[in-house]
This record gives C-alpha cells, sequence and structure tokens, in this order.
C-alpha cells in the first residue's frame, strides 16, 4: 500500500450518528512558474486571511504541494463548508508564494444569509521564513473590498496509511425527513460519520445525530468501503436509518430504510470534504450535498484515562439510550445517560457493576429515568447488561436488559475520548473554587416584564470557595443579573472522589421575579480535566422543580 493510499473497508451490523458535508476543489496536478523549493516538497500549507469575508472572519488556504507544484486546493471558512478555488496562478518560488485566487464561497444552512454562493478573488504576497509565514493580501469578497495580514504553517503531509479517526459532517443527510418537515428542520438533519481507520479497515463506524440528546434518529452502519489516494477521497458507505417516529411514518412506507451514500471529495493535510449523494431504498434522494471533517492521527487514548460514549440502540421503545461514562475512575465506573425519544433530560447512571477489564467493558448498569417538565412526572429504572470491547478507541458489543418488564436486547456502539488535560492535577488541597453552571434551575413567578424581559431571571450558578480541601465558602446567584433574586445558604456538601463530584446545597431565596421558597439542589458530574459534565435534581419546599433539561455544566479552579 502506497505512502498516500489507504483502502477501507467494513461489513457488520454497528453504527452511529454524525452529520457531514463539505465542498472542495483539487487545482488538478500542475506545474507553478518557479525554481524548486526543497524545504515545501511533500508538505502542507495552510494560509490564513484574516478579515477575508464578512463580520471580519478569516479564510484558511489549504495547499498540499511537492516543491512548486500544487496537487491539491481548497478554502474553509466563512461557514461550515468547504469552498471552491482556483488556484492556478499562484507561484511557489524562492520562499515566496504571490498569486491571485479565484474562490466561491459555498453556503451552508447559514452563511451567506440568502443561501447564494459568494465570488472573491484575492492576490496573496507571502513569505517564508524561519519563524514562520506572513505576508499580505488585498481583493474582493463579492462586492466589498478586503484586505489583510496573511499567516501560516507548513507541516509533512500525513501518511495516509497511518492509523486516524475520521470525524466527518454531512449536510442533509436525513434528506427523506427534511421533505417530510421542511427547512425549520436542517439544523437537526445533518449526520456525523466517524470511525478508525486502522490496517485497510474502518473499525467500529457510527453515523450518529449531531443533537444526540435531542434526537431519536439511530443508524446501524452496514457497509463501508471509502479509500483515500493521493489526494481523493472517495467510495460509499451504507447505514440502516431508523427515523424512530420523527414524522416520517406519515409520510413514508417504512420508517427504517437503508441509506446508501456516495462520496467524492479531497483530503489535504489533516482536513477533508466533498459532496456526496444518497440514495434511499433504490431511489435518489440528493445530490450534490456536501460533507466535511478531519483525520485525527494521534494514537487512541488510554481507556482508563478517557471518557466513554455508547449508544445502546433500540434501549427502550421511544429509542436509544446513550450511556455518557468515566472509565477514568479507580474507585468506581460513573456518568449519565440521555434517552433521546423518551425525554431531554441527562439521567441517573449506577455503572457500579460495569468493570473493564483487558479491553472488555462488561457488566450491570442501571439507569434511572427522571421526568421533565412536559410529561406527567414518571420515575423508572431500566437494567441493562453490557458486553462490549475496546479496539482502540471504538466501542464495539451488544446488550440486554428491560424496558418496564419488556425484555430488551441490541447493538452497543461508541467511542473513547482522552480526558482533557490541565497543566495542574486536580487534586482536592489544590482546588480554590468549584463553579456549578445551573442553566435554567428556577420557576419564574409569572412573566417577566419591563427590567426583567431580556434577562433570563431563572438562571442560577453555585460557587463553593474552598481552603486547603475545605468549603469556606457558598453562594448562589444570577450570574447576568445578581439583583434577580438574593438567597440564604442553610446547608451545603461537596465531595470530590477521583473525578467523581457529587454534593448538595440547601438555601432560601427571596425574589419578586423567581418564585421563593426552600430549594434543595444536588448534583452530581464528571471532572473532565478543570471542567465539569453533570446534572442537578432539585426540589422547591419539597417539590419536584421539573425543567426541559437539568444539565450542569462548570468548571474547577485550582492553584
Amino acid at each position: 500500500m502506497g505512502m498516500n493510499s489507504m483502502h477501507l473497508r467494513w461489513l457488520a451490523p454497528l453504527a452511529l450518528w454524525f452529520p457531514v458535508a463539505w465542498l472542495l476543489t483539487i487545482s488538478a496536478g500542475r506545474e507553478i512558474h518557479g525554481a524548486e523549493v526543497p524545504d515545501v516538497a511533500g508538505q502542507v500549507i495552510v494560509l490564513t486571511l484574516e478579515d477575508a469575508v464578512e463580520r471580519d472572519r478569516p479564510l484558511r488556504l489549504h495547499l498540499d504541494v511537492t516543491g512548486s507544484r500544487i496537487n491539491a486546493a481548497f478554502v474553509s471558512g466563512a461557514n461550515a463548508v468547504l469552498h471552491d478555488v482556483d488556484a492556478r496562478s499562484l507561484t511557489i518560488a524562492d520562499r515566496r508564494i504571490e498569486g491571485e485566487i479565484e474562490v466561491t464561497i459555498n453556503p451552508d444552512n447559514f452563511v451567506p444569509t440568502d443561501g447564494q454562493p459568494v465570488s472573491c478573488r484575492f492576490t496573496l504576497k507571502v513569505s517564508r521564513a524561519e519563524d514562520g509565514i506572513t505576508g499580505e493580501f488585498e481583493g474582493m469578497y463579492g462586492e466589498s473590498a478586503r484586505k489583510g495580514a496573511v499567516t501560516g504553517q507548513v507541516t509533512p503531509r500525513p501518511d495516509y496509511a497511518e492509523s486516524y479517526r475520521l470525524r466527518t459532517r454531512f449536510f442533509g443527510a436525513l434528506h427523506r425527513l427534511y421533505v417530510a418537515r421542511g427547512p425549520s428542520w436542517r439544523y437537526a438533519l445533518d449526520m456525523n460519520l466517524s470511525y478508525r481507520a486502522n490496517d485497510g479497515r474502518a473499525v467500529g463506524p457510527r453515523f450518529e445525530s449531531i443533537v444526540p440528546d435531542y434526537r431519536r434518529y439511530s443508524a446501524i452502519v452496514e457497509h463501508v468501503d471509502l479509500s483515500v489516494e493521493g489526494n481523493e477521497f472517495k467510495g460509499e458507505f451504507r447505514a440502516r436509518v431508523d427515523y424512530g417516529g420523527q414524522g416520517a411514518a406519515r409520510h413514508f412506507r417504512d420508517p427504517i430504510e437503508l441509506h446508501t451514500f456516495t462520496l467524492r471529495g479531497k483530503v489535504i493535510g489533516d482536513v477533508v470534504g466533498g459532496t456526496y449523494e444518497v440514495k434511499v431504498g433504490e431511489d435518489h434522494k440528493g445530490t450534490n450535498l456536501r460533507f466535511a471533517g478531519s483525520l485525527d492521527f494521534a494514537p487512541p487514548p488510554d481507556p482508563r484515562q478517557s471518557l466513554a460514549f455508547i449508544r445502546l440502540h433500540d434501549a427502550m421503545k421511544e429509542g436509544p439510550v446513550l450511556l455518557h461514562l468515566s472509565l477514568a475512575n479507580e474507585n468506581r465506573i460513573h456518568g449519565l445517560a440521555y434517552a433521546s425519544g423518551y425525554n431531554h433530560q441527562p439521567h441517573n447512571v449506577d455503572a457500579s457493576g460495569l468493570t473493564l477489564t483487558d479491553n472488555a467493558l462488561r457488566g450491570r448498569v442501571n439507569v434511572s429515568i427522571v421526568p421533565d417538565v412536559y410529561k406527567t412526572p414518571e420515575w423508572f429504572t431500566l437494567p441493562y447488561e453490557l458486553d462490549v470491547r475496546i479496539e482502540g478507541d471504538s466501542i464495539i458489543g451488544s446488550f440486554t436488559g428491560d424496558d418496564r418488564d419488556n425484555a430488551v436486547k441490541g447493538t452497543a456502539t461508541g467511542e473513547l475520548r482522552a480526558k482533557r488535560a490541565t497543566e495542574r492535577p486536580i487534586r482536592r488541597d489544590a482546588i480554590t473554587a468549584v463553579e456549578l453552571q445551573m442553566g435554567y434551575s428556577l420557576h419564574a413567578a409569572g412573566r417577566a416584564t419591563g427590567e426583567w424581559a431580556n434577562v433570563p431571571i431563572n438562571h442560577s450558578h453555585i460557587r463553593f470557595a474552598l481552603d486547603e480541601g475545605k468549603v469556606k465558602d457558598v453562594r448562589v446567584f444570577n450570574p447576568v443579573n445578581a439583583r434577580t433574586f438574593s438567597a440564604e445558604v442553610v446547608e451545603s456538601s461537596l465531595k470530590i472522589d477521583g473525578d467523581r463530584l457529587t454534593g448538595s446545597v440547601s438555601y432560601d431565596l427571596r425574589s419578586e421575579v423567581v418564585q421563593p421558597g426552600r430549594h434543595v439542589f444536588t448534583f452530581e458530574a464528571i471532572i473532565d480535566g478543570d471542567r465539569l459534565i453533570g446534572f442537578w435534581r432539585a426540589t422547591r419546599d419539597g417539590q419536584h422543580i421539573l425543567t426541559k433539561s437539568a444539565k450542569m455544566g462548570g468548571r474547577v479552579l485550582v492553584e
């Protein structure tokens, strides 16, 4: 297999969700006038044109070069897709890059606002020195004159035969549902394809929704046949998509259909994109759609220093269950879950029965479902038995379980992500503060008017101040306007066990715009670097506070 050639095949009933779409143009292998420049041979050059487009945003010109020859080129920036570029007038010689490029800004769902392409023309004058690439450009973005600085970097061309993690977004991948539900659903119709390319195989391919905690779409990838040859990225993959009752059944014969995606694109460095067409069953549903993504050549993380994101397909009658787990705690595996077809809430997880041995994750996990504000309150527990293996950073396997006295079983797919690194270890005796972002966690006392009309009055934050590992002070406040309410803390607790943070705060709230009373909050989170991934539960005067989603973010501050 050549240095820049990789052919990937995969066949098996596995999957997940992620949207895709990018466009690019290859400047087909041509000679650029000028002397050969050995220090850019077999290189990837990325030039950033500052303030090149509307709202003073940058564009990035990606070039794959061999000496003075440009093998491939495309442009990123302005929006989420890639853009066509004609770079035939560029010259690379004597450590300089000069000439004119013609760029067509391709629209995504949001930019440009009129949905039409924008023609651009820029003249570059760039030089390369020991401390980097610098220069300037001037030209036109549509009818608007632009000029600014150019900076850049040069990196070796990757060896695409090496192992890498592919992550790509397919814009408008759920074309059939777009037809059924209309333009307002555009943001929810993108999908992400992700897999580990290893030894000519696509390991653990997943086709996932970009909003996995909100959408019940589910997909099983049945076939992957994608290849990288030179700068070409092409092939097809097939996924059986379950629309999960999201309106599709009212418009189409079968809510579960086989989708075939045919890709034609380019790869430069660690950026990949192009166009695709999709066929649903035997019908062509979309052509000249776009995908875009990246290749991560970093080795897979150590499972015991990672977070695991696992989809249990069809784990409930309403759809999948999504587990977000930390495998990095020596004392216990822990985390939270989403039941995206049931509601938007993060749910409690008891993963104390799970064990990680020799890259196999097995055992019992209980998911305690909690209600949201939209349904009649109902609490119940879903027990599952997991049997999955970790291959690189892919998670592949199966599960069995019980959904309210109904036996369930199915495919489990997932992915590892290394925990965030921090400059200093997160130790309790070094923590100076813990800040909890509770989001919309309070109930408004009627409709906000006057000075409160544009203030998120029902937001709250909780801040613990620590000294040598002991809590010295606790404050509850509105992060936007401190006058929204006052809170007197009655009781509090905070516990940190490895990367698991738990605790509670009880306080009396007084306000004219937020419902007053005794509030009791409990919370749980994964400490990911210096950030928190978690959830809260609360009562006001003994009554449950139910919202759309009790997600909790935050951060940990250390000395």
